[in-house]
């Protein structure tokens, strides 16, 4: 339990934060950065989210409500899989969805997709192995998983995998690699779901 008071903590906007290797990691919406809060420190650092001539020249800000329309306040889901930290958003210049993957020391970005799915088409998404899966709807029972893109080899997987959200709408979606689970937040509740992807 913490009982620690919480110092210095640039503001913090959506659902879909993460915590990784101790550090709380979070996007800051006014200016378009991804903040690292550490939790033994209490240090926090921010990076701008790199912006391409396109949306720069765009004079559009960066990042557009994602998911909609089950998430209207989520601009940037942050997930983590194996291979490390990643950021998921949608861009405000077009419907494509941008996968970011970063250094969890420096926020510097590593990689980056631009990739053809309309954020406003998917439910959610998360990252198992460095494969992205879309998940239809977080507002029903019984859903589908019929996107995946695997991102180090470009290339789409033919998927039509079922997908239980036991909670109904689900407010975040994630995946925990030290422990191989994926987990699901449905307002207040909590849960996971034991096994790997196939």
């Amino acid at each position: 339990m913490l009982s620690q008071r919480v110092k210095n903590c640039i503001l913090f906007q959506g659902n879909d934060h993460v915590i990784y290797n101790g550090s709380f990691y979070y996007l800051n919406y006014p200016s378009e950065s991804i903040v690292k809060y550490d939790l033994n420190t209490l240090y926090t650092s921010k990076k701008n989210i790199h912006r391409n001539r396109i949306v720069s020249n765009s004079g559009l800000p960066l990042l557009a409500p994602l998911y909609l329309p089950q998430q209207p306040d989520n601009y940037l889901d942050l997930v983590t899989d194996e291979n490390g930290l990643w950021a998921v958003f949608g861009l405000a210049v077009d419907n494509n969805t941008v996968v970011m993957k970063f250094d969890p020391l420096t926020l510097e970005t590593q990689f980056m997709w631009n990739i053809s799915l309309s954020h406003h088409q998917v439910a959610d998404t998360f990252i198992v192995c460095g494969v992205l899966y879309a998940v239809d709807h977080v507002e029903q029972r019984d859903t589908r998983i019929r996107f995946a893109l695997d991102l180090y080899k470009n290339k789409l997987l033919d998927v039509e995998l079922p997908f239980s959200n036991p909670f109904k709408y689900t407010t975040s979606l994630g995946y925990n690699p030290r422990l191989s689970v994926r987990y699901i937040i449905a307002y207040f509740f909590i849960g996971l779901i034991i096994g790997m992807l196939q």
